[in-house]
């Protein structure tokens, strides 16, 4: 496929009229030579000596992701393995739904310590959207071990490994141990709001039901004050069910008074002990 986009953006068909003279053959294709040397040099082919890469930036810039992507090919058919290079064309395949193709190049792109960190969060995301956690968390390992800077500091590249880790069913744990090491780091609230969230998924997958509901009930309100709505996915991500149009908000579904937040609460704890195989406890919820 890469082959034959690189042919098809390359090819071009000279013709040569019928009646060329033979002996005239030889000169065309020296002066057409002659023509494309100078063109490679100067860049007069495109009508401008702007340097590829630029032009490809001002693309991306402008949002001329598409458009960006067969100069990419070109620079990188042409033997170009910049760690920029390699980034860019990774992440407009990305941005343009071919993210499956994205990988070889977000990964080469890592070689490249100044491209090291953009490059693996893209390729981790990228994972991580298409159900490889395993990669996902790789991705993020190497990140952390790699990087010349502070990964402490990096709170969407731990955040996702913390999804990661939830979305594994399985690594509740590992979960748990980075939230709180966010928490400690004390973040913003935006930040805090979603580390006290993924707490609470993280410890009702290891059926602590109790000191989950009050984490992300405690979310919700810390939602509430930096104007943010919860996650409608922590229940899948806490291996339940989630329903698509359910809405974590305090209550908001159930009306805005006291008692109606109370018993959409309610019912989140009761769910939660149901999951947890607490079917005494949830029944005495109930009633």
């Amino acid at each position: 496929m890469l082959a034959a986009m690189l042919i098809h953006s390359s090819a071009r068909t000279a013709r040569v009229p019928l009646n060329s003279q033979p002996r005239r053959f030889p000169l065309l294709l020296r002066d057409l030579a002659l023509t494309l040397a100078v063109c490679t040099t100067i860049g007069a082919c495109t009508g401008s000596n702007q340097d590829p890469l630029e032009e490809i930036r001002a693309q991306q810039l402008s949002g001329q992701i598409e458009a960006s992507i067969p100069l990419l090919i070109e620079l990188i058919a042409s033997g170009n393995r910049d760690g920029e290079v390699l980034y860019r064309f990774g992440r407009a395949l990305s941005l343009t739904g071919k993210s499956g193709r994205a990988f070889w190049a977000l990964e080469a792109a890592m070689s490249d310590p100044d491209w090291l960190v953009p490059a693996a969060y893209e390729l981790a995301f990228n994972a991580y959207r298409s159900s490889n956690f395993e990669l996902a968390l790789e991705t993020l390992d190497r990140l952390r071990n790699e990087r010349s800077d502070s990964h402490d500091e990096d709170f969407p590249a731990r955040l996702l490994e913390v999804r990661a880790f939830l979305n594994t069913r399985r690594d509740y744990a590992e979960a748990l141990e980075l939230t709180e090491a966010i928490l400690e780091d004390e973040p913003e609230e935006q930040i805090e709001e979603e580390a006290v969230r993924l707490k609470g998924v993280a410890l009702l997958g290891l059926k602590h039901t109790d000191e989950a509901y009050d984490l992300i009930r405690e979310a919700a309100r810390l939602a509430s004050e930096v104007g943010e709505v919860g996650d409608a996915s922590l229940a899948s991500e806490a291996g339940e069910e989630g329903d698509d149009g359910a809405d974590d908000r305090d209550g908001a579904e159930f009306g805005q008074g006291p008692e109606s937040r109370e018993a959409y609460w309610c019912m989140i704890k009761v769910s939660f002990k149901r999951e947890a195989g607490e079917s005494k406890e949830a029944s005495e919820i109930v009633d």
